[in-house]
């Protein structure tokens, strides 16, 4: 009775601890990986859905400036965004300061601004040159915000990935060394009785594919993370994608410890029909 007690305490250690593998898997390879999300990014078109934003914040200083939108012409293109991005990304998944460089952006501006005044026979005088001034520096803040979005949110962020990254190698160690002493542990308790080991890890498998479709049922039917927006729509599709890895990993849980389950089961059948022969 005693060894039974104890075998249940140490199935259970062993769903905590293969949950914390799991996890700190996913987040070694998924969450802090710079190449996982910079395709992720390049799949999802969030380049392209972020140039659309920067555009559309643009537009809001057309009517304000009485220049057209030929002025944004040229001042920055794809490739400019996605270093940008790329960069940021960087720097929260490695705690590095960042700040976005819109030097060329200004540059760019300021010659189309120029072109724009010659063209249209625009008198320039200090007033014009403040308002010119203004317009870029606008410009300027409307790109750098819809591209980091925050820089206090990317410090705070970055500084706990930072912090993250630097303990998930330990732990990952301490628990994997802490699941063979618990499978060790419970096969000496049943070393006379190899069914019961059948029988844990059947249990183990079952209560994982458990836990995993009950974390299925609150996401969808309570959290509801994935229809969330949270800050704009960009940040909301990085979340969607976390959130659909979340679910894949799930999912995949849940089949992998319904199977597992079920062999063992059917092996602990199997044994008892052989011991009862």
């Amino acid at each position: 009775m005693v060894k039974n007690i104890i075998s249940y305490i140490l199935s259970f250690i062993m769903v905590a601890l293969i949950i914390a593998i799991v996890a700190v898997s996913f987040l070694q390879n998924k969450v802090l990986n710079e190449d996982y999300w910079k395709m992720q990014m390049e799949q999802n078109n969030y380049y392209e859905k972020l140039e659309d934003t920067v555009n559309d914040g643009f537009e809001n200083y057309i009517m304000q400036s009485g220049m057209d939108s030929s002025v944004f012409e040229g001042i920055y293109d794809l490739d400019k965004l996605k270093e940008d991005t790329n960069s940021i990304v960087h720097a929260i998944l490695n705690n590095e300061e960042f700040k976005i460089d819109t030097s060329t952006i200004r540059e760019k501006l300021d010659n189309n601004i120029r072109k724009y005044i010659k063209d249209n026979k625009v008198l320039v005088n200090k007033t014009t040159e403040n308002q010119i001034q203004n317009f870029e520096n606008a410009i300027i803040n409307s790109y750098a915000n819809s591209v980091l979005y925050s820089n206090s949110i990317v410090k705070t962020v970055s500084s706990i990935t930072g912090k993250v990254k630097d303990v998930i190698p330990k732990v990952f160690i301490m628990v994997v060394i802490l699941l063979i002493v618990n499978i060790v542990a419970l096969i000496i308790l049943n070393i006379k009785n190899i069914r019961n080991v059948l029988k844990f890890i059947a249990i183990i498998a079952f209560t994982i594919a458990g836990l995993s479709i009950l974390g299925i049922i609150l996401e969808k039917h309570f959290l509801g993370i994935q229809s969330l927006t949270v800050l704009n729509e960009n940040i909301s599709a990085i979340v969607q994608i976390f959130v659909k890895e979340i679910y894949r990993v799930l999912y995949t849980s849940t089949a992998s410890g319904t199977v597992l389950g079920l062999l063992f089961s059917i092996l602990c059948s199997n044994g008892s029909k052989n011991i009862a022969k």
